[in-house]
Formats: C-alpha cells, structure tokens, sequence
C-alpha cells in the first residue's frame, strides 16, 4: 500500500510474515542410473525396490549391477530417482490401430519396431486409403519385452456378418416347393448391423416338410444374430439367435413379421457409437483373459464415475503395461472403430547395444537441473570407467549440493591395486566424490546366487540410514551405524594395508567375528588437508547450504535495508543454533554489516553474507596411553595429563 495513500475513513488490516524459518532436507534421494533389458528411458521417482525392479526387470549381472545398487540402497532409504540408459539401435515393440480403406478397423504390428513412438509419422505406417486411428506401445521402454503384448477391440460398431449360405433339406420341416430368399444381420448394445446380400434356395421337392438351412461367419462381440426372410420382395423377421449361434433350420413354423424388415442402407443405421474396449492380454501367459481392459472413447468425455475416458488420457494414466499415441484429433472426419477378429502382438522391440560411456554420461547430464531434481548422492553401480566417475564428481561439483559415491573395478581391490587406481587412473582431487571398497557378497534375491556386488549402493543406504537414526553429518561408518547387510567382502586388509588406504583417502571395510562388516572410514578424495576431506563434514555442507538457499530466496527483491538483515541474520543464526545443538558443529557467525556490504554492493542491489562455521569432525582413532603406577606414589591430574 502507497505510503499517502488517500483513502475513505477505515480500519485496514495487512499481513507481515516474520515467521519463516529454515526446514532442513531430513531425507536421502539418490540417482541411479540403469541398464537393462525393459525400463522407461525417462526420469522415474522410485520409492521402494519392487517397484523399480517392477520397471526394470530383474537382476542380470552379465548387464549392469544397476539392480543390486538400488535394491541394497533400499533397504534404508526410500527416494531414488532412476533412469534407463540405452544404446544404438534401441526400439519400442509398436503396432498401430487403423481403418482400411474397406472401412475395417484391424490392428497390424509394426515388425520393425520405433525408435520414438511419442511423435509416429503416421503417413508412414499406414496404406494408401488408410486411416491411421492410434498407435500402442511398450510402457517400459525399448525392448522385446512387449512382444508378447497383445490387444483386440471391442465394439458396438460391428460388421455384417459375411459367408452367409442357405441349403435345404427334404425331411423335418413344413417348407413347401418355392423359391425362398434370407438374410442375416448382427446385434450388438448399439443397435443392429447393416444385413447381409440376400441369398436365395429353389425348393423344387414334390414334398411339403422341407427345411433351409442357413450357417454364416461369426460376428466378433455380437450378442446375437437376427434372421430375415421367406418369400417375396421384402424380407421380414423371422427369428432371433445367440451370440454362439451361426447357424439356422427355417422348418416353416416361425411366424413371419413383415413390419420388421433387415436394414439395408448405411443412412438407416445407428448413430456409430465413439466408445470401445481396447483389451490388452499377455499372450505368453493366457490369450482368453485379458491382463487389462479398458473403455475408451475417441473424444473428450467422462464415465459414469466421472473418468476421463479419451484414450491417451484414459490409458496413458492408469495403463501399467502399454501408452498410447492418439491420431484421432487430427482427423478430419470421425472414424468408425469396429471390433478387430484375432488378438494381435507387439513387434519390433529391441533392448539395442550395450550403451556406451557416452551413453551413460549423457544420462547422467540429465540430473544437472536442481530446481527440477532434488537429489544427494549419485551412485555409480560399478562402472568403473574413469570417464563415467570424474563425470560424476564433475556433476556433483556443478550441482554444488550432492555426493558422488564411486566403486572400485573388481581387479583392484587389493590395497596397492586400489590405491594405485585412485592415484594414477581416477586421480581426483575434489570433496564432492568418495570411493569405496570391496565389494559386497551378496545373494540374488530373485536367483538365489551369491555374488559380488560393488559397494555405492550400499554406501547410499548406510547415507540413508544415518540420515534417518541420527543426522545426515554423523558420521555413516563404525560400528553404530556402518554395519552392512553383507555374507562377505571380497578383500579384507591388515593394519598395514588399512593405512595405506586410508592416506590414499580410499574407504574400506573391516570383519568383526561376531559384530559383523562395517564400513570403515568416510573420507572424500579431497586431497587438501582440510575437515572437507570428511564425508559427514561434505555432507553437513551440503544440508546447510541447500536449506539456506531455500530460506534466502524469499529475501530476493525485498527491500535492502537493516530490517531486511535483520531478519536474515536472526533466521540463519537460529537455524544454525539448531545444527549445533545436533552436534553438526562447535560454533558459528553470521556476519551482515557495513564491512562486508559496502556502498558499491549496497549501490548495485547486492546484500552479502558470511557465515562461519566449525564443523564437528567424526573420531576416526582414539589413543589409549596404559600407565603403570607403583603403591604410595602420588601423581596430580596435571602430571598425568603430561604423561599421557
């Protein structure tokens, strides 16, 4: 409100929020990236392990450790973000829905799959005179998966029923000599089929208990058959049968009703209706049942419940197992859909070639938007390509606000080996990134097989774990909350190796008889000597700066005055005095005055704060001095203090 504002007389009431305060990122969310053989090549926010191998199929060592990593990495925490990574040649199992130009609605496979069925040139996947209706495809993308998806339609708009014939019989009917003519039409919930061409039967017999015996194709989805006939220019009503029934004995006793009279023009038709149901089957497990079934329509509408029932809306929402890309709203003119005869697959699927470094790097840039992705640390599931992890450290850099947790190659996992790969091969310097080893022995929980099984996944869970029981700036190692759910490691180390790991800032684990594996140190590859070359002390930076960006960004184009500082400093302090209190550090400062905030900052919008910390760091080593006293020798707690 302007400050002389002239207004009527009145009480007017404002709001001033004052109260903001600084809440602090109390969960881990982890990124995986994943290789296999099914799986949305989109960016997919998984909350549990089953759903994820639900997407992703199950563990298949001889592809990826992908599925190892989030299932161990589940078992604490319960955020992951997943995405599939694929290579060359990858396809989606496709197949399109279509009119013919004979006005059949048919589904056909398209056998060489598509690369991108999201945007189908439709022009290409159909025939002259076709009409292109939608188009189905795998929900868990490229892959062969979905070949043995397979879908019919079911509609109210059926067909004529076709190869209608008529015999006769001299014996068990009441049909004198004549020339007799018949007709067939199907019955669906919308009313009744166009009938089919009149068929005639000369009955020259001498007697009078002649038949004519009619038989026609079935009728897919019909609920019943109507026949029309005997004698004469216009047929009539003669009898009614059951959806199964396709055959019919006129014996002469049916009354014939000639007010009701088969339709013949397209005019006298039914309105067609816009509803059908797209049924999807599993094939290789049952083509009678279908696994889902679905009302749809060709245009905006709702159901009884009030659901959307168009088609990508109806499907693409709720379908488990398949999308769809409409065509329908480009048409011009509104197709009719009929039933389709046969159940028929997906084709062309193709999981393509094992993807690259490239690949995998180019999914990793997927995660640099930070509005967009929350996340905490990247896991690398075990690949070992040095490109792959300094592009991960360099993500986690760019991010400013998350971990990297990378693995050793199984080949060196001894303590030289090990430390010659940090130094010469990795040989990063940076606090956003820890390595660890050995890896896991673990045992498939689909298979039953034990195996090996790198650690990041792990380590993600114990960050999980920590954040959950403790703080996220506690330490993830020892024994309080370090232990791992591991048969065995692949490498254990002596004192000896132990320390050559440790000042090459290489994390390991040890074997306690009867206390289990803990993961043992938490260091970064910061090679600086500095409390950043601490896991838990990254970590603390990390929280802290995500929450108080979150916080500061409401001081953004408020006034830049002392009142604005004020609230500023009393929010920072107070959630600093939090932390502290968390034992996340031993002291603080928050420092908004005239010495870090000149006139030319003031001048140019700028408000400039510092804040200091002291982090707590983790005890890594506690040293035990023994000392031997003898009767009646008196020492000071000062002198003792020396000694030790």
């Amino acid at each position: 409100m302007p400050v002389l504002a002239r207004r009527s007389s009145d009480i007017r009431i404002t709001e001033v929020d004052l109260s903001t305060t600084i809440t602090q990122n109390a969960t881990v969310t982890a990124v995986f990236l994943v290789v296999s053989n099914q799986g949305s090549t989109d960016v997919k926010l998984m909350t549990n392990g089953d759903d994820a191998l639900f997407e992703y199929n199950n563990p298949n060592a001889r592809m990826s450790f992908d599925h190892y990593a989030f299932l161990d990495y589940f078992a604490e925490g319960n955020l992951a973000y997943c995405k599939r990574v694929v290579g060359s040649g990858a396809k989606y199992s496709t197949a399109i829905a279509k009119v013919t130009a004979g006005g059949a609605t048919v589904i056909a496979p398209i056998t060489s799959g598509l690369v991108n069925p999201k945007e189908p040139d439709w022009n290409a996947l159909v025939g002259a005179g076709e009409t292109p209706l939608f188009l189905l495809y795998g929900s868990r993308g490229p892959g062969s998966y979905a070949n043995n998806h397979g879908f019919t339609i079911q509609s109210d708009n059926l067909e004529a029923p076709t190869g209608l014939t008529v015999g006769s019989s001299i014996t068990g009917g009441t049909l004198t000599a004549a020339t007799y003519t018949y007709s067939v039409a199907a019955i669906s919930r919308n009313g009744e089929t166009l009938a089919t061409t009149p068929v005639t039967i000369i009955i020259g017999s001498a007697t009078t208990t002649n038949t004519a015996n009619l038989s026609w194709n079935a009728v897919p989805n019909a609920i019943g058959y109507k026949v029309y006939g005997r004698v004469g220019p216009t047929l009539g009503f003669v009898a009614q049968v059951g959806a199964t029934t396709t055959t019919f004995v006129d014996d002469g006793s049916y009354t014939i009703d000639n007010s009701k009279n088969p339709i013949t023009s397209p005019s006298a038709l039914p309105a067609p209706s816009t509803n059908f149901i797209l049924k999807m089957f599993d094939t290789d497990v049952n083509r009678s049942t279908p696994l889902e079934s679905f009302q749809v329509s060709m245009f905006d509408q709702t159901d009884e419940t009030g659901v959307q029932m168009e088609i990508e809306q109806r499907i693409n929402r709720f379908s488990k197992y398949f999308r769809v890309v409409s065509n329908l709203p480009a048409l011009l003119t509104v197709p009719t859909v009929r039933s389709t005869s046969t159940i028929v697959n997906l084709a062309g699927g193709d999981s393509g070639s094992a993807p690259t470094s490239a690949n995998i790097n180019a999914g990793w840039d997927v995660f640099k938007n930070k509005e967009k992705y929350k996340v905490d640390v990247l896991v690398n599931a075990g690949r070992t390509d040095v490109a792959v992890q300094r592009k991960m450290d360099a993500l986690a850099q760019q991010r400013f606000d998350c971990v990297s947790f990378l693995d050793l190659p199984a080949g060196a996992q001894t303590a030289q080996s090990a430390v010659d790969f940090r130094n010469l091969d990795l040989n990063l310097n940076s606090s956003y990134s820890a390595l660890f080893c050995s890896d896991l022995q673990e045992m498939d929980p689909i298979s039953g097989k034990v195996l090996y099984v790198p650690p990041s996944g792990a380590m993600a869970g114990l960050l999980a774990r920590t954040t959950r029981i403790a703080q996220p700036w506690f330490s993830m190692a020892g024994l309080n909350r370090g232990l791992l759910n591991a048969l065995d490691v692949r490498e254990t180390y002596d004192d000896g190796e132990a320390t050559l790991l440790y000042q090459s800032q290489v994390n390991y684990m040890r074997k306690f008889i009867g206390q289990g594996i803990p993961l043992w140190e938490q260091q970064t590859l910061y090679a600086k000597s500095s409390a950043l070359q601490f896991l838990n002390v990254r970590v603390l930076c990390n929280v802290i700066k995500r929450s108080v960006y979150q916080f500061l960004i409401y001081g953004l184009q408020e006034p830049g005055d002392d009142i604005l500082s004020r609230q500023l400093k009393f929010g920072l302090e107070d959630y600093l005095r939090t932390v502290q209190n968390a034992r996340g550090i031993k002291s603080f400062r928050v420092i908004i005055t005239p010495t870090n905030n000149p006139p030319a900052l003031v001048n140019s919008g700028i408000l400039n704060i510092g804040v200091y910390i002291v982090p707590i760091l983790a005890v890594h080593e506690i040293q035990l001095t023994l000392m031997i006293g003898k009767d009646s020798l008196e020492i000071s707690e000062t002198e003792l203090a020396a000694l030790a």
